[in-house]
């Protein structure tokens, strides 16, 4: 597959929300703004791709074996790191972010893209690819949410009293009908069906 189409695969045909249904955790928890899906996508994207160059080095030194447990102790640390670095520079975001954020060590479709077996530039345009199609889903998740729930997006109103918002939209049981309806819309859209993960 050329670089082109591995990038291209995270964000549409390997989508980790609308594809794999992957890492839905903050896309419920924390989307019902906009700019937390923004937040988030771009956090996850940052661990995924220092760990992945991690890995890359860990592959050039270290057996098969011990790489598991590079992975996870790298993803742990850079998870911290830079929670650690928002908590100085941004503790706003930290507390619209919660305990989604140290979540991110455990999100499922970071640690699906680290067993992918591929060469260097490769595994490094296919982070990229995957963490813009992370934050693109969060994004549009969020702003639907917003718009739906609260009658604004990105913080600025839209409504302007005209039309009540629907307030369930904004909570988890209303980001799970969103994001069911936004799965089944893009599989349509894409003639496929979810991947069956066990």
């Amino acid at each position: 597959m050329s670089l082109g189409k591995t990038f291209l695969n995270g964000i549409f045909s390997a989508n980790p929300i609308f594809r794999l249904a992957i890492g839905l955790v903050p896309a419920l928890g924390i989307t019902h703004l906009a700019i937390n899906g923004v937040y988030m996508g771009v956090l996850t994207t940052i661990v995924l791709l220092a760990v992945v160059l991690v890995k890359i080095v860990a592959n050039l030194f270290l057996s098969r074996d011990v790489q598991l447990f590079v992975d996870c102790a790298s993803l742990v640390v850079f998870t911290t790191v830079l929670y650690r670095l928002m908590g100085v520079y941004h503790p706003d975001v930290l507390v619209q972010l919660g305990i989604y954020f140290p979540l991110i060590a455990l999100n499922g479709f970071i640690l699906q893209r680290l067993s992918n077996d591929q060469r260097p530039i490769t595994r490094i345009v296919d982070a990229l690819g995957m963490g813009i199609g992370y934050t693109l889903a969060l994004t549009v998740i969020g702003m639907i949410r917003e718009f739906v729930g609260l009658g604004q997006i990105f913080g600025i109103s839209i409504l302007h009293g005209s039309l009540a918002p629907f307030s369930l939209a904004a909570t988890v049981p209303g980001g799970f009908i969103i994001i069911g309806l936004l799965i089944a819309l893009f599989n349509a859209l894409t003639g496929k069906e979810v991947e069956q993960r066990e």
